[in-house]
């Protein structure tokens, strides 16, 4: 496990300190595995293929972290379990109209898409399913 490195990924000049920080530091190994979410994650593989400079670090594997994960894994749980009682569970929480259903169906909010997934859950328990 490594040190952080405090410098807000948030930019592709932010990025590339970044992997090059991480450059020196696994210099010696042969492969080293980093974990990252959202604009870190996609900027770091854009810089990849403009910097020949980051050859070096073709053999980083650089993994979404959890949190990642954690959104995409609700969201594909909301959309598989939607014609199974996800919709009827939607309508009553609030989302009756197409647009609301729609909107509750793609959860671009992660926090509302954990409340839906929350209730969902808690009901089962309580029902003993």
């Amino acid at each position: 496990m490594g040190e952080p490195y405090m410098v807000n990924p948030n930019s592709y000049n932010n990025v590339n300190e970044v992997l090059k920080h991480i450059q020196t530091l696994t210099k010696d190994k042969e492969w080293s595995v980093a974990g990252s979410d959202g604009v870190p994650y996609i900027l770091e593989h854009k810089l990849r293929d403009k910097d020949e400079s980051l050859n070096m670090l073709k053999s980083l594997l650089l993994l979404p972290g959890p949190g990642h994960v954690e959104m995409n894994v609700t969201k594909l749980l909301l959309r598989l379990l939607w014609p199974f009682g996800m919709f009827e569970l939607a309508n009553l929480l609030g989302f009756k109209t197409p647009k609301g259903l729609a909107y509750a169906q793609k959860a671009p909010d992660i926090h509302k898409a954990w409340d839906v997934a929350g209730v969902s859950a808690g009901s089962c328990h309580i029902s003993g399913w």
